[in-house]
């Protein structure tokens, strides 16, 4: 996908979570919550294609210290032109993030995560840092906020030319999340990412994910999901292609 699209998508984004509302502590969840989530695309006509996603979070939160853990799975399946099966994406990624004063309008934090990938011949992916976090609304009803982290990272490749690759690089991180209820039951969420690297711009990765969710009671819901990965160097490890997209149909569960 163009960069040019993705840096429009962006910074549309960030405007429109730029407001004045203040933050509010009484909004923020005290304690720990847990959430899990499975989801599922299927593809038919001229190529069958499956891919099937599991989440976990687990975040603990009080007036002093926010925690948030998260780990992420995807496998999926394709068929070739002879029927044959194969599989075109196994992809995990987990990680971290320790944020002071959660109820602060600014809020210094830590973030640190490791992935691997199939798809973008990612054999090994690791990096961390730290960022300052400006939330702009924090109500009952929506939650908006941006933040900006310089996190080292290095990458092991899993591609052909050449497999076993190291780079070792600093990279910027831009985050902008919005999370709105439509009304009781129903809600949005959206987190869009870039993180160009530090010594060239053009370097970068970009993921959206935005989820549309309905909770049909107080533990379970529905949600349908569209994610986008985009990672500028990915066709130079190898891989088919420096774009990822899917749209899920999932179950999710909180407690």
């Amino acid at each position: 996908m163009d960069s040019r699209f993705h840096a429009v998508i962006g910074a549309a984004l960030t405007v429109a979570f730029i407001t004045v509302t203040p933050p509010s502590a009484a909004a923020q969840g005290l304690g720990w919550n847990t959430k899990t989530e499975a989801g599922v695309s299927l593809f038919f006509g001229n190529t069958e294609q499956r891919v099937v996603t599991t989440h976990g979070n687990v975040a603990h939160a009080d007036s002093t210290f926010e925690m948030q853990t998260d780990l992420r799975f995807s496998y999926g399946e394709a068929s070739a032109d002879s029927g044959r099966r194969f599989v075109n994406k196994r992809s995990w990624i987990a990680s971290l993030s320790l944020n002071s004063w959660p109820f602060a309008r600014f809020s210094p934090f830590f973030s640190g995560s490791i992935e691997s990938s199939l798809e973008k011949l990612i054999h090994l992916r690791y990096n961390a840092g730290l960022g300052a976090k400006m939330s702009f609304v924090h109500n009952d009803a929506t939650d908006a906020n941006f933040s900006l982290a310089l996190l080292g990272e290095k990458t092991i490749s899993s591609g052909a030319q050449p497999a076993g690759l190291q780079t070792t690089l600093l990279r910027w991180a831009a985050t902008a999340q919005l999370r709105h209820k439509l009304d009781e039951k129903l809600s949005i969420n959206s987190e869009t990412a870039y993180r160009p690297t530090a010594q060239f711009l053009a370097h970068y990765t970009f993921t959206n994910t935005t989820a549309l969710q309905y909770q049909m009671n107080h533990n379970v819901g529905l949600s349908v999901s569209l994610v986008d990965n985009f990672d500028s160097q990915a066709m130079e490890r190898g891989a088919r292609s420096n774009n990822d997209g899917q749209l899920l149909f999932g179950v999710m569960t909180t407690f």
